[in-house]
């Protein structure tokens, strides 16, 4: 099940990791609560293993984390990847599984030591949105402030001590 967590979690990392003042509050969202999540697996021998998750911004386009495109410095092989949306079922089970077609890291995340941990994932056709599936609205305003307000994030969580 994707776990929504209420922003400004209080993680188990370093105090340089925590987000201020936050809390963490697990739960279970209904299907279409966050329709915009991503599921991104990798097909070996015939089975999917779900690895990383990101926001649909686009029909065709999934917004990630760079980290989730590489291991050891070397991209994943596009070709042996999927997304999947429409579901909060880490299998996959009732959602859209779209091929990867490609992926887009920003550069210099692999030149530095920290930092510029983003990228982009091209599906090789688009999501058909709907009541599940639905494109994460991005803030665009930026001379709105935002402290004070309250963010949530969404993922399916770490598995199984994963």
């Amino acid at each position: 099940m994707i776990l929504v967590l209420l922003l400004a979690v209080h993680t188990h990392y370093s105090d340089s990791a925590a987000i201020v003042n936050g809390r963490y509050k697990p739960m279970e969202p209904a299907l279409g609560e966050v329709p915009f999540q991503v599921s991104l697996s990798m097909r070996i021998n015939g089975s999917h293993y779900p690895f990383c998750g990101g926001s649909l911004v686009h029909p065709r386009w999934v917004l990630t984390a760079a980290h989730c495109l590489e291991q050891d410095g070397e991209p994943f092989p596009p070709h042996m990847m999927y997304a999947t949306v429409g579901t909060i079922n880490i299998n996959g089970k009732g959602g859209q599984r779209i091929k990867v077609e490609t992926f887009i890291m920003n550069r210099k995340y692999l030149e530095s030591d920290s930092g510029y941990d983003i990228g982009v994932v091209k599906l090789s056709a688009n999501a058909k949105l709907g009541r599940n599936v639905k494109l994460i609205k991005l803030h665009v305003n930026n001379k709105e402030p935002l402290i004070g307000s309250t963010a949530y994030l969404a993922g399916f969580g770490i598995i199984n001590g994963e």
